[in-house]
């Protein structure tokens, strides 16, 4: 009933450029988590809160392509946001570096943030292709130290 209510109260994702995709879902699925919906209730609930054109091509989605919750949302991502994202964020990542007074774990915390959307997981990456992103996160991090910092850093157990 509750989330009945909640779901009520989401704006309809129209596609436009005033809500991103990624933002909008987010709160539509702590909304479903507080249910008990099935895939099926979950895939009704989310058509009857997209309207214009993303309701357009979610139908479309629906009808050619797959009725699988988490694909037909990856989908949707990619078709809004998809590429985008990404580019933004490796270019941010590129740039980023600790802000003046900083501390050292409000920066970590900024630049794993950037990092994983900029280089999100696959399904199917393997142990080493994480110990690879991780290798990268953690260089890009030290990169982001001042010298002394990085040294202490770099050779702490």
């Amino acid at each position: 009933q509750r989330a009945q209510t909640m779901l009520i109260q989401l704006q309809n994702f129209t596609g436009g450029p005033s809500t991103r995709f990624d933002r909008w879902i987010k709160l539509f699925e702590n909304i479903v988590a507080m249910s008990n919906w099935n895939e099926k209730e979950k895939m009704n609930m989310l058509v009857t809160k997209m309207a214009g054109s993303a309701h357009d091509i979610l139908q479309n989605i629906l009808e050619s392509v797959t009725q699988d919750y988490k694909e037909v949302k990856r989908l949707l991502q990619e078709r809004f946001h998809g590429n985008e994202n990404q580019d933004f964020f490796q270019t941010q990542l590129e740039e980023v570096k600790r802000h003046p007074g900083e501390a050292i774990l409000d920066y970590g915390f900024r630049l794993k943030n950037i990092f994983e959307h900029g280089y999100p997981k696959g399904e199917d990456d393997t142990k080493t292709d994480e110990t690879t992103r991780l290798q990268m996160l953690r260089q890009k991090f030290l990169q982001g130290l001042d010298k002394t910092l990085r040294n202490k850093v770099r050779y702490k157990p």
